[in-house]
């Protein structure tokens, strides 16, 4: 499904239980109406699904204003009991994200398989940890 805001699109797929985000495009030239943490807010919102892979694969590069975004992200689905997958990013951004304190912000896949999986052995090793105690 296609998904247009002002100055930005997205293709969004929806899984059992996840809700895979693409940041297809940001149109030059246009300011948003909105930032783009809100205006995916409000796509989460409507499909009432907290865990989400964020796939950046045509973000070029994270800038500022960006990283200040996935921190609101973040913080507005660590708030509905969800988790952040980021999927996508360059080298240069990952190593931005490092140069700010930010690289457990959110934990950085290649791929949105890379993220699935790794929710579904986190899960386990945390199942194993509750037996343990």
């Amino acid at each position: 499904m296609l998904a247009t805001a002002a100055g930005y699109e997205f293709d969004v797929d929806r899984g059992p239980d996840w809700l895979w985000i693409r940041v297809r495009s940001v149109e030059s030239g246009s300011l948003p109406l909105a930032s783009l943490a809100e205006q995916l807010q409000e796509l989460i919102e409507k499909h009432f699904v907290y865990r989400i892979v964020l796939e950046l694969h045509r973000v070029p590069e994270l800038s500022s204003q960006l990283i200040g975004e996935l921190v609101q992200l973040d913080r507005y689905i660590l708030d509905h009991d969800g988790v952040l997958r980021v999927c996508g990013l360059t080298p240069e951004s990952r190593a931005m994200l490092e140069m700010c304190g930010l690289d457990d912000l959110c934990l950085e896949y290649e791929t949105r398989e890379e993220a699935i999986s790794a929710v579904a052995r986190d899960a386990c090793r945390d199942s194993v940890a509750a037996d343990l105690q």
